[in-house]
């Protein structure tokens, strides 16, 4: 894990959840090289004067806070008539978001505001070395930008809140740059002491050992006789056009200890059933499961898991490709790291006349990547794999796949897996190739239909927790499905807007959340007696009730 500030890598842990034991032998801190793409380093930083522009240099994102750059910069202004310069936004956004922070500028102060969303580099470069650069944002891994304005020159104003600038980064309040604690107050604060004294030294660089130069070289595999066997397992249903190569994929590989089992799942076609009888006939490593009724495709995968004798497994449906690297890769992978459970490939797309290409082409126009461990991204999108993964089978028959899901049971597992401490090994290359067929199950009309039903199924059963709060994970749906059908759900989404600006603006809901985090400070017995008085009441109201 490559971190580039240390209190980054600290944050990240504590998102992830994991132990020191975990986390300290694999953290590396290094920070990324920076360099000017215009004009050369300063030797000294600028000393501001009345017309000194005031910067916000980064990307005009939520995130970011140009709000909260927007309304110190107004109290700055206000509160030093003297000062005649601009208020500058210097980078792009998007129309909404930029009508918007025109919608909060005072119309007495609007002359003072200039959106610089189409400057050229070289413009911007020109601007930063002679400004004063602010940056808002609560949390950055590194945050180039602010590099980039104190080597050209600019007095930096930052937020010390944001670890990026913590106390083990190169920035010194009052020595390179000017911090602030998170306010607006407190940026007009910062922005006041920079505009008369500004700072002294221009930031200097971090330099750490490269990871790559620290690391030690992994244990040996283990001899090719004491290879475990693999199971592949391919469910089948109507799929006899593309079966044949799917096989022939994995008996190329390099991997030899193999065993395929492939489970018809009461196929109807005539060729399909045809390809069925010619290759149980092959015998050798294939075997030929066959369902007594149609079970769908989760049930056919669960029916696999009771046939199958390797220690490992790999799961890939009847119409795609594995590369022939693949498994031997992944299992290496789970010897040499025990504590790990799965092992996803990147993954190419193809169509049907581009088969005859994968294997020569240096790269996939159409691809995706997978992040193993996506704590976040994996509520909102299948960030962990596709249908193909390689993983233990202890694993795989303890989690099981969710056979009421139509849809969506391979990301089901994984996120499943997730929440009980199960571990992902991600590849840094393709080794999996998915068909995209106009009339497979992932493409069709009547899919797309019912996708908001189908993620629902998905999070059913599971829980997103914050503190002592704990909530039903479809809670995000609606965000899901308004993604996924952009206008289909508009008037839904203005709704629970509206709803959360009202709780948002209530003054008595403001005046609860003061008086809880004062009792939190100041009486913390408080609240826990308060608890519990209410859960009395609720009892006894349902008592009455019933």
């Amino acid at each position: 894990v490559i971190a580039q500030i240390p209190e980054v890598g600290h944050a990240i842990k504590a998102f992830f959840g994991f132990s020191d034991e975990q986390w300290l032998p694999r953290i590396h801190v290094h920070a990324p090289p920076v360099t000017l793409d215009f004009g050369d380093v300063a030797r000294e930083p600028i000393s501001a004067c009345a017309d000194t522009p005031i910067v916000f240099p980064s990307k005009i994102q939520y995130l970011k806070r140009p709000d909260l750059f927007l309304r110190g910069a107004c109290g700055f202004v206000r509160a030093h008539p003297e000062y005649r310069g601009n208020i500058v936004f210097a980078a792009h956004s998007s129309p909404d978001a930029m009508a918007r922070l025109r919608r909060m500028v005072p119309p007495d102060l609007a002359g003072r505001f200039v959106f610089l969303d189409n400057a050229s580099p070289i413009e911007r470069a020109h601007l930063l070395s002679r400004s004063i650069s602010v940056t808002t944002s609560q949390f950055e891994s590194f945050c180039l930008s602010a590099y980039e304005a104190s080597l050209a020159g600019a007095i930096c104003v930052l937020n010390g809140n944001n670890p990026a600038f913590g106390d083990s980064s190169p920035w010194r309040d009052g020595l390179n740059c000017c911090k602030f604690d998170g306010t607006a107050e407190g940026l007009a604060a910062a922005l006041a002491v920079a505009y008369a004294h500004g700072v002294r030294e221009i930031v200097k660089m971090p330099s750490d050992p490269t990871p790559w130069d620290m690391l030690q070289a992994p244990p040996a595999p283990k001899s090719v006789a004491s290879r475990p066997l693999v199971s592949v397992v391919v469910p089948h249903f109507n799929l006899g056009e593309y079966l044949p190569r799917t096989l022939d994929s994995i008996l190329a590989s390099t991997y030899e200890n193999v065993e395929i089992v492939v489970v018809d799942d009461c196929s109807t076609d005539a060729l399909s059933c045809l390809a069925i009888e010619r290759i149980q006939t092959l015998g050798g490593r294939i075997r030929i499961v066959r369902n007594p009724m149609n079970l769908g495709l989760a049930a056919t995968r669960n029916v696999a898991l009771q046939h199958v004798c390797g220690e490992f497994i790999l799961t890939l449906d009847a119409d795609d490709l594995i590369g022939p690297q693949f498994i031997e890769l992944a299992v290496d992978a789970l010897q040499r790291n025990p504590e790990f459970d799965f092992v996803v490939p990147q993954t190419g797309f193809f169509l049907d006349r581009e088969e005859g290409q994968i294997g020569r082409q240096a790269a996939f126009a159409d691809y995706a990547v997978f992040y193993g461990e996506a704590r976040a991204l994996g509520m909102y999108e299948n960030r962990f794999s596709t249908a193909t993964c390689m993983a233990r089978t202890v694993v795989l028959r303890e989690l099981k796949y969710r056979e009421e899901l139509e849809a969506y049971e391979d990301w089901d597992l994984y996120s499943r897996a997730l929440a009980t401490w199960k571990r992902f090994i991600a590849t840094n290359g393709i080794h999996f190739f998915y068909r995209r067929r106009a009339n497979s199950m992932y493409h069709t009309p009547e899919r797309v239909a019912r996708h908001r039903e189908l993620y629902h199924a998905l999070l059913t059963g599971k829980m997103v927790e914050a503190g002592e709060v704990r909530l039903p994970l479809y809670v995000l749906e609606g965000g899901q499905a308004a993604s996924a059908a952009p206008g289909a759900l508009e008037e839904e989404l203005h709704a629970l807007r509206s709803q959360l600006a009202f709780y948002q603006n209530s003054r008595a809901i403001f005046a609860t959340r003061k008086i809880v985090e004062y009792l939190k400070a100041k009486a913390p017995w408080a609240i826990k007696l308060t608890r519990h008085g209410l859960q009395t009441v609720w009892r006894a109201r349902r008592r009455l009730r019933s």
